[in-house]
Order: structure tokens, then sequence, then C-alpha cells
């Protein structure tokens, strides 16, 4: 695993008594990974890591944020550790991770606590939460703790340090108590632990770090497995030379995906066809976290449920017409509220590939719901994505800017 601590001041942080455990920690987990830190003040070489030095001057303006993009792009961490959360700085590197989509993990060092969290509140700590603070906390993969008081303060955290929030901002607060131990003897205890946040946190949201080959054979594997009996498609061969050069990791996270999609039966089942060994990984023994952190709208905020309802009142369809116009709204409506699934894409194709439904009527009902458009755009997803053809399609897909606003739905909901 590639790391990245953004530590302000390692020079500062050596000589605290409260913050020296970074230190430590810093050079027994560059024993166990590829470790980089980047601070703004230099310091000594902390164990095996790389030091890179940020300079907060030139930060506000463009050349200083093109830097710190290039030194991201450069290195590709699977996660940030960011170790501050006051700082102006760590916020725009918190925002440049979440545009990279770059996974990262906060320690605040108890600095959200109410008793530091009162101090100079209306001057200084109230406007910064408004301006990013509360943004840090809510995109950030995890929080770490570093004793049980902090991981409860954070748990409640609330724009006013004497008020408790009822639903926390950020629910993946993950303790690792530093004052248990000695930092000489603790350092390689909290090391790891961190480490395994880290791993939890990338394998919570899969999706953000998926490379373009990963996602095109995550889709061969889905069309391949999905396809029916005689109906089989073969993976070609570039693609399955793409599928061979694909490490452990990259199939770790296709299939931690395709299990958050529903659709790791079919990604399994064209693995088989497709002739590929590769290692199983058990899904549901992965340690995650399961607070919907890949982003997806819980289902009772579906909407649309007024076409839904007079689909099945208004008596004009019945049969495989209603079911087949049914399913498509359906999947319509929770693609514009970004809780729909590659599993709900799967069976509204199969359910077309089956056949035997009355197209005129399908597209006449699409029509007088006012989707016309829009069902272009998503029958042009499903060609693409899911290898449908257009034999099995009620009307003709149009890769328009309705098919445009799909794919950028899709993606952004970490869907496909």
């Amino acid at each position: 695993m590639k790391v990245l601590h953004y530590i302000p001041s390692a020079k500062a942080a050596a000589g605290s008594y409260v913050s020296d455990y970074i230190v430590g920690v810093v050079k027994s987990m560059s024993e166990r990974a590829e470790v980089h830190v980047l601070t703004s003040a230099g310091g000594a070489r902390l164990g095996n890591s790389e030091m890179h030095v940020w300079r907060p001057g030139l930060l506000p303006f463009y050349t200083g944020r093109r830097r710190l993009r290039r030194l991201l792009s450069a290195l590709k961490p699977d996660v940030v550790h960011i170790h501050s959360c006051w700082s102006f700085y760590a916020a725009i590197l918190s925002g440049e991770c979440a545009r990279m989509r770059i996974p990262t993990v906060i320690t605040p060092g108890r600095r959200l606590e109410p008793w530091h969290y009162s101090h100079r509140y209306f001057l200084s700590k109230l406007p910064k939460y408004i301006l990013f603070q509360r943004n840090m906390v809510v995109r950030a993969a995890a929080l770490h703790a570093v004793c049980a008081q902090e991981a409860s303060d954070l748990a409640a955290f609330c724009w006013h340090p004497r008020l408790k929030a009822k639903h926390s901002l950020n629910s993946r607060v993950v303790e690792t108590n530093i004052f248990d131990t000695p930092v000489s003897r603790g350092a390689p205890l909290v090391a790891d632990e961190l480490l395994k946040l880290y791993q939890k946190a990338v394998d919570s949201a899969p999706f953000p770090m998926m490379s373009a080959d990963e996602l095109l054979a995550e889709d061969w594997l889905i069309m391949t497995g999905a396809a029916d009996g005689s109906r089989q498609t073969s993976v070609p061969g570039d693609v399955l030379s793409v599928m061979n050069t694909l490490d452990g990791k990259a199939w770790r996270r296709i299939f931690l995906h395709s299990a958050d999609q529903g659709v790791l039966d079919f990604v399994r089942r064209g693995l088989g066809v497709a002739g590929l060994s590769v290692p199983p990984l058990a899904v549901d023994k992965v340690d995650r976290f399961t607070d919907g952190l890949n982003g997806r709208a819980a289902e009772k905020r579906l909407p649309g449920r007024s076409k839904l309802s007079r689909l099945s009142s208004d008596g004009e369809l019945s049969g495989r017409e209603l079911d087949v116009c049914t399913q498509f709204v359906s999947v319509m409506m929770k693609a514009r509220k970004a809780c729909v699934s590659r599993a709900d894409f799967v069976g509204l194709c199969r359910a077309l590939r089956l056949g035997g439904y009355d197209e005129d009527a399908v597209e006449a009902k699409v029509r007088s719901l006012g989707l016309s458009r829009d069902a272009a755009g998503l029958l042009q997803v499903l060609k693409e994505r899911y290898g449908l053809g257009e034999g099995f399609m009620f009307s003709e897909p149009s890769d328009g800017k309705a098919a445009g606003k799909f794919k950028v739905k899709l993606f952004k909901s970490d869907i496909q």
C-alpha cells in the first residue's frame, strides 16, 4: 500500500509531547508500506519514508495548486492521511484528493473536542467550520481518534461546541489509543492499526480507484455472465489480454464493486466462461464500513412513484409489456436520484432479451410518460456497457445529450 502523510510541520510534531507519536508511527509504518510525507517545514527523513516539502506561500495561487496536483498525480497514493484539521492548506489538500477521488483519513489530534473548538470560536473556528471544516469531515473516508473521549466527541461533533449533533457528520470513526503504551513500544502497534484502517477505507469505496482497464474487464465479465444460454458472448482477445495484466489489487476492487452493485455472481460466471483463473475473494469477510460510503441514495427516496402507479392502474398494458415498462421506468427514476445499481441494469437487459413483448405498445407508453428522449439515452448505455443488441430494443438508441447525462450521473454515483 502507498500512503501519503500530510504533517504541517514535521519539526513541530517531533518537538510536541502530544504529537510526537506521529513521527514514531510514520517511521514504523515505512517499514511495512511505501510511505511518503508531505510537509511545509521540511525536516529529517522519517525512517524509510520519502519527504516532500510543500511551500504554503504558493498554495493560494494557481502555481501552488498545480504543483500539488502534479505531486498527487505522480505519487498516486492509495490513501492520504491528513494530520491536521483547522489548517486552510489541509482543506485545500482534502479538496484536491476529493477531486482526484483519493480517499482521505483525518486525524484531528483532539482539536475538534469542545475544549479546543470553543477557543476563539467566533473569530476563528466558526468561520473555518463554515468555509471548509465541515466539508473536510463529511468527505473523509474515515476519522482517526486517538482516545475514547475524542471518538465520542467526533460522533457528536456539531457547529457549536456546546451542542451535540443528533446525526454524526461522519460515522466512520475509528479509535486507536496512543496513550496506552510508550511511543517506542506502541508505534508499531498503532502503525499496524492504521494500515488496517487504510485498507478498510479503500475497500469501502473501490470504484473511485478503479482504472479504465478494470472497468472494461468488469463490463465484459458482466456481459458474458449475464448472457442467456446459447447467447453467451465471448470475450475478445484484446480484452482477455487486458484482464491477464490485472493484479490482485485490481481484482479485489472488481469483486468488491460488483458485490456492492449486486452483480458478483455474473462476474464469477463470466470468469468461468472466459476461462480465467482468478483467486476468489470472500467479499462477506472483508472488513468494510457499512454506512453507504459509495454514495448511493436510500431506496425510500425513490422519485417517480406516480409514473409507476400510472402504469399499474391505467390498464392499457398487461403481461410482458407491463413488466418491461415497469422495470424500465424504475431504472430510469432510480438513475435520476443515484440510487440505481448495476443489478437493475442487468435485470432490465435480461427482460428485454427475453423478447415476446409488443415493442410498439411499450414505445407508445414510454412516449406518453414523456420519457422518449431519456429512453434513447438509457438504451445507448445498455448497448455500450451491457451488450444489448438493437434487435431487442423497443426504440432507437441515441448517443446524444441524454446518454451523456446518464453516463455522468452513473459515474458520479460510483456505478460505472
